[in-house]
């Protein structure tokens, strides 16, 4: 993994609190995939409710949001982890006022996947190392991420495939008090998604979401973001939800796309870019392989 070193601004970190669990929800199953969520209430300091993935499935992918104003509440975490009491998806959050709800949302598969870590120091607000980015890439097959900040206050300023076959985060030290942060990564040929992307600009100050759709004939298996001023990395920004996406249709299982709500607190306009990776469902997915396995070679 290799870092890039830029410069933050200070925000305050939050006091300590529990959390309330709630239940473990299904959202239904879309191309061979089952969506979950669950949610963790009086959400304070960093922490977040983990979904298990259950019957042999493994997590391609997940997200999380934390609910009310994104101007003192951030994401701290979306990463995959193994049991016990299983696998799962787990997301973080805090905020620096009320309590909030933080809920997390996973992607179940029926592949095999083996998830790879690696942590890096994350220095105190204000120091060289205070933003970071982490690269890691694939020798063959798609790559499926995630990020998880831990000490400190690490928001998620990125978190995404980049190129199909490697994963990148960005994030920021927001405490006085150095931390760390975790990717983590698995390299598949078994899911062959495509990558779907939309942009918005974001003004200072503000908040924004956007949406990466998904085909009809796809399902969305992962999915991030990147913010971006000037071509770098923007500083003093955050992502308060990244999740899997429902278009509304008549099937209420958010296979259809990924959305972001991202919070701007630097001193100019930047850039949201939202990502989801959009595998073919089933049956599309046996067309293309046979047909790729009639083509002539040579």
């Amino acid at each position: 993994m290799s870092g890039v070193v830029l410069v933050s601004a200070l925000l305050l970190a939050a006091p300590a609190s529990a959390g309330i669990p709630g239940p473990t929800v299904s959202l239904g199953r879309a191309g061979g995939f089952e969506y979950k969520k669950a949610s963790l209430a009086d959400v304070v300091s960093q922490a977040g409710a983990p979904v298990l993935c259950d019957g042999g499935d493994i997590p391609t992918g997940g997200g999380g949001t934390i609910s009310g104003s994104g101007k003192t509440a951030a994401l701290n975490a979306s990463y995959p982890n193994s049991g016990p009491p299983g696998d799962f998806w787990q997301a973080e959050g805090r905020t620096s006022s009320t309590p909030r709800r933080e809920t997390t949302y996973v992607i179940c598969g029926p592949a095999a996947l083996g998830w790879n870590n690696g942590t890096s120091p994350v220095s105190a607000t204000g120091d060289p190392g205070d933003v970071l980015t982490l690269n890691d890439a694939c020798l063959s097959g798609t790559e499926l991420g995630g990020i998880r900040g831990s000490g400190g206050d690490v928001r998620i300023l990125a978190n995404r495939a980049t190129g199909g076959t490697g994963w990148s985060s960005t994030v920021e030290n927001f405490d006085d008090v150095s931390a760390s942060a975790t990717q983590y990564v698995t390299c598949t040929g078994v899911y062959e998604p495509t990558q779907r992307t939309a942009s918005v600009q974001v003004p200072k100050g503000t908040a924004r979401k956007a949406t990466a759709h998904c085909q009809h004939d796809e399902a969305v298996i992962s999915g991030g973001l990147a913010s971006t001023s000037g071509g770098e990395p923007a500083i003093s920004t955050w992502a308060t939800s990244t999740r899997p996406w429902d278009s509304k249709d008549k099937k209420k299982t958010p296979e259809d796309g990924w959305q972001v709500k991202y919070q701007n607190d630097s001193q100019g306009g930047n850039k949201l870019k939202v990502y989801a990776l959009c595998e073919p469902r089933a049956e599309r997915r046996l067309t293309r392989r046979a047909s790729a396995r009639s083509r002539p070679r040579g």
